[in-house]
């Protein structure tokens, strides 16, 4: 009998110190996410962001732009997978005047619009210049089609036609 107690007290512990590595675990990499999401996302936006093209053209006077966008990459993923990268595309005007009967998805001219949009890239990195090893969805906690505005360092590379942002601040609206 004393045998079968002492058993069930031993595995009774090892469940408990299983559950416990297990719980502090998560929590140690929950706490590293909220202490990221702390620096990096700002509740206020930003005054005065610029379009995508605008900041484009401003971008050879200063490189530190604040952009209005959607987070959206035309037909794919604007997120990488492991990486805290993402794209954003100029907020397009649909001219439709807030016609409730409109369906964006479905107009030829939006679709035209949508199509020809400015991309920037949008890189969320640490402190060595490397962007962070785990999904901007993640750690920003949007998805795609969520409107941001990023404050940041830019560079122009027009050999891609891309403006790249590395994020100092990120501001998420809210839908």
């Amino acid at each position: 009998m004393k045998i079968r107690s002492f058993a069930l007290w031993m595995l009774a512990a090892w469940l408990a110190l299983q559950l416990g590595m297990l719980v502090g675990c998560e929590s140690s990499e929950a706490k590293k996410f909220v202490a990221l999401r702390k620096t990096l996302i700002t509740a206020t936006e930003p005054d005065s962001p610029k379009s995508i093209r605008e900041a484009k053209e401003k971008v050879s006077e200063t490189t530190d732009v604040v952009v209005r966008g959607v987070i959206k990459a035309r037909d794919f993923d604007p997120f990488e997978k492991d990486k805290s990268v993402f794209t954003i595309t100029d907020i397009v005007d649909d001219g439709h005047d807030g016609d409730p009967t409109h369906n964006a998805d479905d107009c030829p001219f939006c679709k035209h619009r949508a199509a020809n949009a400015l991309m920037a890239l949008v890189k969320l990195v640490d402190e060595t210049g490397n962007p962070y090893p785990f999904s901007a969805a993640d750690l920003l906690r949007v998805k795609a089609g969520a409107v941001v505005a990023v404050e940041g360092s830019a560079t122009f590379d027009p050999a891609l036609d891309l403006l790249s942002i590395t994020a100092k601040q990120v501001f998420i609206a809210q839908h």
